[in-house]
């Protein structure tokens, strides 16, 4: 089937990407990036604000139910205007200390008057900045929906790259299925080519006369079922099915994709040594190397 043509599902998609968004709310801003590489689990690293900490448990479920496999890095920066940042606190205790420290000089020094708030308010240590970092249920919201954004900037890539790496698994299958083909073709012709061997040595070896064709006709049959590869060769088709119906599902494939690379690997290992034939050996070394490509693309497959 040609590439442009195949039905590639929603589960073909590649561990690495990368995803980005930025959104701009009243007082503040919020940017989440996403870096993700291959990994056979799903391994989260964040590093987030303070005051998103109370839902960090609900990030990670939200990622982790989004991109599925992967090493994840995630960078969640807030971003808080000037005005929005500071607000200053009184600190109450200093300002009592201050008020009877001035009441009890006013009295040393015969000062005419009482003790005045503008009097105060030259302490400039009494106030402190304060940086708001709270959790409200407006910042929860806003952050959640930067995130799903960056997460939808991701899954569009790595669905790309699920479909590029996808391609060039079509070509090693069809590769693969082409030498199944010709196993078939030239399988059919060993175990009467074996024969003709035997029987040559034999007679250098043995009056051609004195040979028992019953004998003969029973080693034959033993060598046919030795050397016959006909069920292994149906299991490779069977797999190849099996892996581009995988391909079209909707569920993550890496996984299902990499058992069935062990059962193709599994046959051509069991041809290979059944083969009496070079050519049939030269095809399984193609067949093993194909295979072993195939291998490493899917690695990279969620």
């Amino acid at each position: 089937m040609k590439k442009d043509s195949f039905p590639f599902g929603p589960g073909v998609t590649s561990m690495t990407g990368f995803g980005r968004s930025e959104k701009t709310f009243p007082g503040l801003s919020i940017s989440v990036e996403i870096r993700t590489v291959n990994n056979r689990h799903c391994d989260i690293g964040m590093k987030l604000p303070r005051d998103l900490g109370p839902i960090e448990g609900e990030i990670r479920e939200r990622i982790r139910a989004r991109l599925v496999r992967g090493r994840i890095s995630v960078l969640i920066i807030v971003s808080r205007d000037a005005a929005n940042e500071e607000t200053l606190k009184l600190d109450n205790e200093a300002a009592q200390v201050c008020y009877q420290k001035l009441v009890e000089l006013n009295r040393t020094i015969n000062a005419p008057g009482d003790v005045t708030l503008g009097q105060l308010l030259h302490f400039s240590d009494l106030f402190a900045k304060q940086t708001q970092r709270e959790l409200t249920d407006e910042l929860r919201r806003q952050a959640l929906e930067t995130l799903d954004a960056a997460l939808d900037d991701i899954i569009e890539m790595r669905r790309r790259e699920g479909v590029s790496l996808a391609e060039d698994l079509l070509a090693r299958i069809e590769n693969i299925t082409a030498s199944r083909i010709e196993i078939e073709k030239l399988a059919v012709e060993q175990p009467k080519m074996q024969m003709q061997k035997l029987q040559e040595r034999l007679q250098q070896l043995t009056d051609v006369e004195a040979l028992d064709p019953g004998r003969l006709e029973q080693e034959a049959a033993m060598m046919a079922d030795r050397l016959d590869v006909t069920e292994e060769c149906v299991r490779l088709d069977s797999h190849c099915d099996a892996f581009l119906k995988t391909l079209k599902g909707s569920d993550p494939v890496g996984k299902r994709l990499g058992f069935l690379l062990q059962e193709l690997n599994r046959e051509a290992n069991t041809i290979g040594s059944k083969s009496a034939v070079a050519e049939i050996s030269h095809l399984v070394v193609n067949l093993k190397e194909e295979i072993e490509k195939v291998r490493e693309q899917v690695q990279n497959l969620v």
